[in-house]
């Protein structure tokens, strides 16, 4: 396991064509904040600095000093991707569903390509904790329900914000 701060910042190395092709900055996950669809780098080059993605298929390793890609070739336009990503929830704040403000996303903890754990703080919390979100708010369910009752309350504010 990693969190997610450990590999952004990391160069993104090309096997194939043996050359940096950038930096990584951000990572977008599936709607419901449990896998990484895509990696975000910019590209390092001065004359044509560009956001390029890749998906977690194109990636050889990135626990060591970098960030390995099979082939640079690959990589994608922002208008080559489907639109049903969520950006990296580092930094939004988070408040349970009576209001109470838990603090603010610090890391994510994941596993290959899968995430763990939402980093609050000194908390963490399960992706299935998370009842709805936007770019700047994590609504989480911290409360101790029965997990019938919890179930049913996700289900409700879920279906509110469809």
């Amino acid at each position: 396991m990693y969190k997610l701060s450990e590999i952004i910042g990391k160069n993104v190395v090309s096997i194939f064509e043996a050359e940096n092709t950038g930096t990584l900055v951000n990572v977008l996950f599936d709607k419901n904040l449990c896998k990484i669809r895509y990696f975000e780098v910019f590209s390092d080059e001065e004359e044509d600095v560009k956001r390029k993605f890749f998906d977690p298929s194109a990636v050889s390793s990135l626990y060591n000093d970098a960030v390995v890609i099979k082939n640079g070739g690959r990589l994608l336009s922002r208008f080559s991707i489907p639109p049903s990503f969520v950006l990296g929830p580092v930094n939004a704040a988070v408040y349970n569903p009576f209001g109470v403000a838990l603090g603010r996303v610090t890391d994510v903890t994941l596993d290959g390509f899968s995430v763990v754990e939402i980093n609050v703080g000194e908390k963490s919390f399960a992706p299935s904790k998370v009842l709805s979100k936007s770019e700047e708010i994590l609504i989480i369910n911290d409360t101790p329900c029965s997990a019938r009752k919890e179930n049913s309350f996700a289900s409700r504010i879920r279906r509110a914000h469809g």
